[in-house]
């Protein structure tokens, strides 16, 4: 499942004209801003997509970790220590 956290691609920028030596509009700006958008989308891709939802998912994760430990802790406390003297199993034992 795939989460997203705002644009999905980078902004379309619109290309200013770049002139040539003989005064014509050439495309070279069209190319230029062309790479800084494919560059600013991998880079927002990677930030976004990739590193904020490994965190988002690492959080998740150890939430959920700390809730089982705890329940464990719980039931290992149940099992082994009497509620009415608050003695362990142990020291009932001897």
């Amino acid at each position: 499942m795939f989460i997203q956290f705002g644009m999905v691609a980078a902004p379309s920028w619109k290309p200013s004209p770049v002139f040539g030596e003989d005064g014509v509009i050439t495309d070279r700006g069209y190319v230029i801003k062309d790479l800084i958008a494919g560059i600013f989308f991998l880079i927002y891709f990677f930030i976004f997509g990739l590193i904020m939802k490994a965190i988002i998912s690492g959080m998740i994760i150890e939430a959920f970790g700390a809730k089982r430990r705890n329940a464990q802790a719980q039931t290992t406390e149940k099992l082994n220590i009497c509620p009415i003297c608050n003695l362990s199993r142990k020291d009932l034992g001897k």
